[in-house]
């Protein structure tokens, strides 16, 4: 069982998942770290996310997205936490349809934005970062809504509520969804 997980930037895919994962004793995939490693072991150079955005451009960065998600995973039962803009490629929402169900964490794009305000990514304008931002939320949440098998509201739970969601979710449809 694949499970993804997507939401705006620094909802806490990882976090979410990183102990999702531990917790049910399953895989974990973060896919911005795996594009990192897909690039320097594919050009030889070490760089963040952050920096092939900004020194290839979002269609080349998209491309190395799409690379890293075809990317075959060892074990069967894995939580992947997606980049924010992953589902934004039709082909990543096909693939994904295919091999998983796909978890949205829900949140207000305020609640959002006041967690990266501090480094704002390389995606925004940086003249005028807050509405460039809720300009892009609005796009992803209506793909997110859209796309998603299921959904949870981020904002006014812990940890624990949202692990417990989660593993609760996975437990009821382990039997109905595709490996």
């Amino acid at each position: 069982m694949k499970i993804f997980l997507c939401g705006l930037p620094n909802v806490g895919k990882t976090t979410y998942g990183h102990a999702i994962a531990k917790k049910l004793g399953w895989a974990f995939v973060d896919l911005d770290r795996l594009l990192e490693t897909l690039y320097l072991t594919t050009t030889g150079k070490k760089k963040s996310c952050r920096e092939i955005y900004l020194d290839e451009g979002a269609d080349a960065f998209r491309a190395w997205e799409h690379k890293a998600l075809t990317q075959p995973q060892e074990k069967s039962d894995t939580i992947i936490a997606l980049g924010g803009g992953a589902l934004e490629n039709e082909e990543n929402r096909r693939i994904i349809r295919q091999i998983g169900q796909l978890i949205y964490l829900r949140c207000s794009s305020e609640f959002a934005f006041a967690r990266i305000k501090q480094q704002i990514p390389a995606y925004l304008d940086k003249d005028r970062p807050y509405d460039s931002f809720i300009e892009l939320a609005a796009c992803r949440q209506k793909t997110y809504s859209a796309a998603c098998d299921y959904a949870i509201d981020v904002e006014q739970l812990d940890l624990d509520a949202i692990m417990a969601r989660i593993i609760h979710y996975v437990e009821r449809n382990k039997d109905h969804v595709k490996q």
